[in-house]
């Protein structure tokens, strides 16, 4: 996968990516700012010992760099450390002193670090001065008589530190974020391997080698023509420019065989074919065209509520009555142009009325008056019908919900209209997620062309219409 496609992935879930950081960080920074807070308090002692009185020399610089080393070993003693007790009458054992106390050399140097942690500011400063003057006292019978006054020195008393050295929740905090953040991404990595639905033209077309003819953002809709239809009611929304996309690249697959009827339908219920009719429909008529769009799900209709007509009359009734015009039972619509033939009454053998051949007679006669005839049906893996109406129509649509449609189900949907050998347009890549509009739209802009999106807008500018450009007879080249 190219960086983009995990920068797609992570701008998809960043919510998990800031979970893993908050749910790990927050913690450790709350427990960590909530420690006592501790110092570290630090004396210096200089060693100057030399082998021979009055002269100092490389030899005994380098003798003073080795009994350093020997001293740190033996400033945290208990010898020295009891002593330091009894002095300051500390209510503390010899050996939780100790592990307050650490005593270490400078590097390249002559001295000795005696340093002290603990809480109390004051306290680790009196002993820190205090171990280092009785460590001198206690070697100072052992040095030469000459070297007793020079030879060991505290050079730097220790001072009452003013700044903890920790906890430090700030930087554990950013740690901690760090691993939640590596934690969120191999969960990421994880729903990602998977998750197998549609998400991208790429996935679609790899799943079951159907061009995509747009890809469509989710937008809220409910049983009214305003909220379904909104190549009409949202003009320069994302949603509208991607139903012209689709009309477009309709019409280049038209180029080379008659496109009269078309079938809508879906792998499963709720992926928004029903929508997708409606606002193909409306765009293709907003072309100066004469449509007429069809209610085919004898089962569970739904576009009389969408254009809100009477359904006691419909496709039914003209498959059981095929000398009745179909003319008189089409509804107009709100919408100029497109005129809407519903379901009629819901009849008990819906797959054997569509199965006659009194389908292929409405559907001519239906093609005689409009341009083009948009057929909504049942999903195709719940019902036979469907498959039954695609063998009857020029072309057929397959409407993708990005959200939820796997690539098996699509598989088996493909195959099952395959069948029926209906000529696959493409599918439809439908609910794209909004923070995916970046993505899909970005050659779109506010107010860029006008409401077809075929002429030219204010700035002289003409709105894309095709952004799949090897899309020729329903297969990218």
């Amino acid at each position: 996968m190219e960086l983009r496609g995990y920068l797609r992935i992570a701008q998809r879930r960043w919510w998990i990516l800031l979970l893993g950081i908050v749910i790990v960080a927050l913690p450790i920074y709350l427990y960590t700012d909530a420690q006592p807070r501790t110092f570290r308090a630090s004396a210096l002692v200089f060693v100057n010992q030399s082998a021979t009185a009055n002269e100092i020399t490389y030899s005994d610089a380098m003798l003073s760099q080795q009994l350093v080393k020997t001293y740190s070993r033996m400033a945290t003693e208990p010898v020295v450390l009891d002593e330091v007790i009894s002095t300051l009458d500390l209510s503390l054992s010899t050996g939780d002193l100790k592990a307050m106390v650490q005593a270490a050399p400078v590097r390249e140097t002559q001295l000795l670090e005696i340093s002290v942690i603990g809480r109390s500011p004051q306290l680790i400063t009196d002993i820190a001065n205090a171990t280092a003057e009785t460590f001198i006292e206690q070697q100072t019978v052992f040095l030469p008589e000459d070297q007793q006054g020079s030879a060991l020195r505290v050079a730097q008393p220790a001072l009452v530190p003013t700044s903890p050295i920790g906890p430090m929740p700030l930087r554990n905090a950013i740690l901690a974020g760090l691993l939640g953040l590596l934690l969120a991404a191999g969960l990421v990595w994880l729903m990602e391997y998977l998750d197998d639905t549609i998400k991208t033209p790429e996935g679609l077309e790899q799943s079951t080698g159907l061009a995509t003819l747009g890809a469509v953002m989710r937008h809220g809709s409910n049983d009214t023509i305003e909220a379904h239809v909104v190549s009409s009611t949202r003009n320069h929304s994302p949603a509208a420019e991607a139903y012209r996309l689709i009309r477009t690249n309709l019409e280049f697959a038209s180029v080379d065989r008659d496109l009269s009827t078309i079938l809508v339908t879906s792998a499963n219920a709720g992926e928004g074919k029903t929508t997708t009719t409606v606002n193909m429909a409306a765009i293709l008529a907003k072309a100066d065209r004469k449509v007429i769009v069809v209610d085919a799900d004898l089962r569970r209709p739904s576009l009389h509520k969408v254009f809100e007509v009477n359904n006691r009359m419909g496709l039914s009734s003209l498959l059981l009555n095929p000398d009745i015009s179909p003319q008189d039972y089409l509804r107009a619509t709100g919408v100029p142009g497109l005129s809407v033939l519903p379901s009629g009454p819901i009849p008990p053998n819906p797959s054997e009325l569509l199965a006659s051949p009194r389908l292929s007679i409405i559907l001519n006669r239906l093609s005689d008056l409009a341009d083009t005839v948009i057929i909504d049906s049942s999903p195709v893996l719940m019902v036979a019908d469907p498959v039954i109406v695609a063998s009857k129509v020029d072309g057929t649509v397959l409407v993708v919900d990005s959200s939820k449609t796997r690539g098996d189900v699509l598989g088996r949907a493909t195959d099952q209209l395959a069948k029926s050998g209906t000529f696959m347009l493409g599918a439809v890549l439908n609910k794209l997620p909004r923070r995916a509009g970046n993505y899909y739209y970005y050659y779109y802009g506010k107010g860029y062309g006008d409401d077809d999106g075929d002429t030219p807008n204010q700035n002289g500018r003409r709105s894309p219409k095709f952004a799949f450009p090897g899309l020729v007879r329903g297969k990218l080249n």
